[in-house]
């Protein structure tokens, strides 16, 4: 069963980029979608969130080249493969930049129990070293005890939220429908849905 956390996560993502879209400096965001496998593995989620930094504020490039450099020369080689050199790295920059900045995870609940553990503490100390910094974080109930005293918002599977869901799917893809099937479909996707706007879409 859903409680529509990715389909939350992509509207807040799209609001953010509209509203910063002309702010200066231009706000950084930095989003993750984790999933069983690699991708959610602590390594996987630091080195995404290294790039979409990298990717914003460019001038850090040179200096994400010279520390590699730095640190191979030192006789530690790929730090990059390295998640507590990494990590460390990614903190010591967010802490330095003054500018607003969100980080948005979805799917903690997939990590596997030490990246959640490391994940959860990194960005503790993200947003205590940079109070410029929010971080948003979307996981099934299971999950939240890593969170600590974090800010927590319950989504439960709705089935209103469900129906709004399947008839935006029905009016932009089965338009060409009679009205009275539209309405079957969405009748019977709403009841079978139990919040996963995946499903729906599949």
């Amino acid at each position: 069963m859903g409680t529509g956390k990715t389909v939350t996560m992509s509207f807040v993502i799209s609001e953010l980029a509209k509203r910063n879209k002309y702010r200066i400096p231009r706000p950084g965001l930095y989003y993750c979608y984790c999933h069983d496998g690699q991708a959610g593995q602590a390594l996987y989620v630091v080195s995404v969130l290294t790039l979409a930094l990298l990717d914003h504020v460019r001038m850090l490039r040179k200096v994400f080249y010279i520390w590699v450099n730095e640190e191979e020369d030192a006789g530690r080689p790929n730090p990059g493969a390295d998640l507590r050199r990494l990590g460390q790295w990614l903190q010591d920059m967010i802490s330095k930049l003054e500018r607003p900045m969100h980080i948005i995870i979805d799917g903690f609940d997939e990590c596997d129990e030490t990246s959640r553990k490391y994940l959860a503490n990194l960005f503790d100390h993200l947003t205590r070293s940079n109070p410029r910094l929010k971080t948003l974080v979307a996981s099934r109930p299971t999950s939240r005890a890593h969170l600590g005293a974090a800010t927590r918002i319950q989504m439960p599977s709705n089935s209103s939220r469900d129906r709004l869901i399947v008839e935006f799917g029905i009016k932009n893809w089965l338009d060409h429908l009679p009205e009275n099937v539209q309405k079957l479909i969405a009748d019977e996707m709403s009841e079978k849905a139990e919040g996963s706007a995946i499903w729906v879409s599949v």
